[in-house]
């Protein structure tokens, strides 16, 4: 369905138009009537939120300078604490390197007295070799010598048992003849008792 709008017609004006004036003059009356019974506290509001505004403003630039020193303040602790901890960790690396070359120094000269051992050793080694191949050829010429002088022992008296050998030997024949002469003697005495 169709709403067919009627305009008439007043005073050179449409009563469409004469509405709409009648709004903008209302429309403006109660914007002054607000303008008069809120304008003083619109005022007063906007002064409000002007110090409000102010108030954070200061607040948020107070907070970022106390924020700034506060970090300032930690920046400055941070870089101690971290030139305190390099002087600390360069301290200890000092003396782990002194107590490092003190130790190496340590094993050098126990080394170094460990070959100066070696050398006596094999020093010691080598004159006990000598030594005991003097006595070897000492003991070896002795041994000969000793050798030498049981085989002329041996030989000797070897030697003299077969002269008492053949000493016996004439032994036994002189005491024969002996026996025999004896034996004829008695036989002569017996004989000669005899006659």
């Amino acid at each position: 369905m169709r709403f067919i709008q009627k305009h008439t017609y007043i005073y050179g004006f449409y009563t469409n138009d004469i509405n709409q004036l009648a709004m903008n003059e209302k429309k403006d009356s109660v914007n002054r009537i607000r303008d008069i019974l809120i304008g003083n506290n619109l005022a007063e509001m906007e002064n409000r939120f002007l110090r409000l505004d102010q108030q954070i403003t200061f607040s948020l630039e107070e907070a970022q300078t106390k924020w700034l020193e506060q970090l300032n303040s930690l920046k400055e602790e941070r870089q101690i604490s971290v030139e305190q901890l390099s002087q600390q960790l360069s301290a200890s690396i000092s003396k782990l390197a002194e107590e490092l070359k003190t130790e190496l120094a340590s094993q050098k000269n126990k080394l170094d007295d460990l070959k100066l051992f070696n050398i006596e050793l094999q020093t010691s080694l080598n004159a006990l070799e000598t030594s005991q191949a003097e006595q070897k050829q000492s003991l070896k010429a002795q041994f000969e010598m000793e050798t030498a002088s049981l085989k002329k022992l041996i030989f000797d008296k070897f030697s003299d048992l077969q002269l008492n050998k053949i000493d016996r030997s004439s032994l036994a024949l002189l005491l024969s003849e002996l026996a025999v002469n004896l034996s004829d003697s008695e036989s002569k005495t017996d004989k000669a008792e005899n006659s």
